[in-house]
């Protein structure tokens, strides 16, 4: 087989790949399409849309809540090693 021959097999082969890639795309790309004509037609009024943005910022706002509480207990932890260090010092 010559060069050419193989080049051309090789850049058959790449383009295969590329045709199949773009199918995948592009079915991809309809059925996202399909979702979003089919939210468009769902009836979520504005009351639901608010409760569900309330509970997103309520569950935020928690795990934030939670989050300070952990990092000020380490804290509270290290301050009781430092101290702690400090008097094993002393004693030295």
């Amino acid at each position: 087989m010559s060069t050419d021959a193989r080049k051309l097999e090789a850049m058959s082969i790449h383009i295969e790949g590329l045709q199949v890639t773009l199918t995948k795309r592009n079915k991809r790309i309809e059925e996202l399409e399909a979702q979003v004509a089919a939210l468009k037609k769902s009836p979520i009024t504005e009351p639901a849309l608010k409760k569900a943005y309330r509970n997103g910022w309520q569950d935020c706002a928690m795990h934030l809540k939670e989050t300070a509480r952990e990092a000020a207990r380490k804290l509270r932890e290290i301050d009781k090693k430092a101290f702690e260090l400090y008097l094993e010092g002393e004693k030295k």
